[in-house]
């Protein structure tokens, strides 16, 4: 049972991953049901035939993370670049199995006599055909390596740069059918809303000076609010990019403890003022192959409008929003902000493993909050759970207490979003796996989330999942 079009449909899924050598290929062959009941066309309709082929392919590897060199093409899980700053856990598979992005992540680690360390991301080469494509790469160098100097020897320099060909994207391919009780008060042969155009000739409606400008220059007058937005986001580029850099020097390597220096920092590349720091930052991880524990925090600045971990795990849901039309690179405020942002986690040996992370920066007038949290139970007492495989919960939210609450005419109430409340920047979710035969396992996964409506409500924008994993 898996969400498509939010709604809920079975689908029938064959998936197995062939290890050939260094490669890996993960077949994954997939039926869907719809509500009613009927086999759907979706995935099998090859139009373009290059769309639905890939479709049938959830990766290909070359190698794993961690090695001199790999490579994997498709479904990416978790990306980080550096400390997190510019890209943090970038993922193309938010919407999984309804959506299945072709993406491209390639790693060099440590190569050579000066350390060559090299990260590539691309989310989707699909986004391409729609005037898009978000990428990201960092180039870093051991320069000491050589020198065999102990400490100095692990320096590592690293550059970044990240960037959303037009953030407008989505917006191509936005449903644009109209609903509700619409009516022809011109005559024009096109059905449109009384009440909509009022508020489209109204001082204080959503649209921005510039969106009513071009359509009267144009002399493009819509019949609807909402087709005047959408369409005119549809036709929309607008780039955003960001240039930055990171410095690390492990102070203590050992099996039993690292502890690492660091410091990063970033500019926003486009005309809009914005940039930011973390530094100094400090991480100390105990065992670090297991990563059995770790603790760490490090001080930021802010200045204009730029937030860290702006490609962020859910960015690709983020970078547009559709009621009002808003991207996320002119959403943010222009603040001068200073605090710090701490981490930590452990592993309480076999019975529960936690973690968390918070950021809190203030300024005269404005504030950024986030905070992070995850627990599950390890597989090892998991193991001695009869008929339980997977127990996991998790919370994330950004921008605490400054998204504005709308009302339905699109203005705002004066009001901003507090610590739990909802928020298009709040999701949370948990993941229940029950095992039914030794090689079968049923999989629960819900992720919760909101977003705004045309009315300007927040509602509901879940992914619930569930499956039967089988392994032979």
């Amino acid at each position: 049972m898996v969400t498509v079009d939010d709604e809920q449909w079975t689908m029938l899924n064959f998936g197995v991953d062939i290890p050939i050598w260094k490669f890996g290929i993960f077949f994954d062959l997939e039926l869907f049901i719809d509500p009613q009941g009927k086999f759907s066309k979706k995935g099998w309709e090859f139009d373009p035939w290059y769309k639905d082929v890939f479709r049938k392919i959830r990766y290909i590897r070359f190698g794993h993370e961690g090695d001199p060199f790999f490579a994997k093409l498709g479904g990416l899980n978790s990306v980080t670049m550096g400390y997190g700053f510019v890209v943090d856990r970038f993922t193309n598979m938010l919407h999984y199995p309804d959506q299945k992005l072709l993406g491209l992540q390639m790693e060099l680690n440590d190569v050579s006599k000066i350390g060559i360390t090299f990260q590539g991301l691309i989310a989707d080469f699909y986004d391409f055909g729609n005037d898009g494509g978000v990428m990201a790469a960092r180039l870093g160098f051991k320069f000491l390596k050589a020198t065999e100097v102990p400490v100095l020897k692990d320096l590592t320099v690293a550059g970044l740069y990240a960037i959303d060909v037009n953030q407008y994207a989505p917006a191509r391919d936005w449903d644009y059918s109209l609903e509700g009780d619409w009516m022809d008060v011109d005559q024009d042969g096109i059905m449109d809303s009384a009440a909509a155009r009022t508020i489209f000739n109204t001082a204080g409606v959503p649209f921005t000076t510039d969106i009513r400008d071009s359509l009267i220059a144009a002399d493009t007058l819509y019949d609807t609010l909402i087709e005047a937005e959408d369409q005119w986001a549809s036709r929309k580029l607008r780039q955003f990019s960001i240039v930055g850099g990171d410095v690390c020097m492990p102070l203590v390597d050992t099996k039993v403890l690292r502890f690492d220096l660091y410091g990063q920092a970033a500019t926003r590349m486009d005309n809009v003022s914005g940039w930011g720091f973390g530094a100094p930052g400090v991480l100390l991880t105990f065992i670090p192959a297991r990563k059995f524990a770790w603790v760490g925090a490090e001080y930021r600045h802010v200045k204009g409008q730029f937030t860290p971990g702006y490609f962020n795990t859910y960015y690709l849901d983020e970078r547009v929003q559709r009621y009002p039309v808003r991207i996320k690179s002119e959403s943010l405020p222009d603040v001068s902000l200073n605090g710090v942002f701490g981490q930590a986690g452990v592993t309480l040996g076999p019975v529960l493993a936690v973690s968390a992370s918070y950021q809190y920066m203030a300024g005269e007038d404005e504030k950024d909050q986030r905070y992070e949290a995850l627990a599950y139970i390890p597989d090892t007492l998991l193991a001695k759970i009869p008929k339980v495989a997977k127990v996991e919960a998790f919370i994330y939210k950004t921008r605490v207490g400054s998204e504005p609450k709308y009302r339905r005419d699109g203005t705002t109430t004066g009001k901003f979003d507090g610590f739990f409340d909802k928020s298009p920047y709040l999701y949370w979710g948990f993941r229940l796996g029950f095992e039914i035969t030794p090689q079968a396992v049923l999989l629960w996964q819900t992720r919760y989330g909101y977003e705004y409506n045309a009315e300007y409500r927040l509602v509901s924008n879940n992914t619930i999942s569930v499956t039967t994993a089988i392994r032979f």
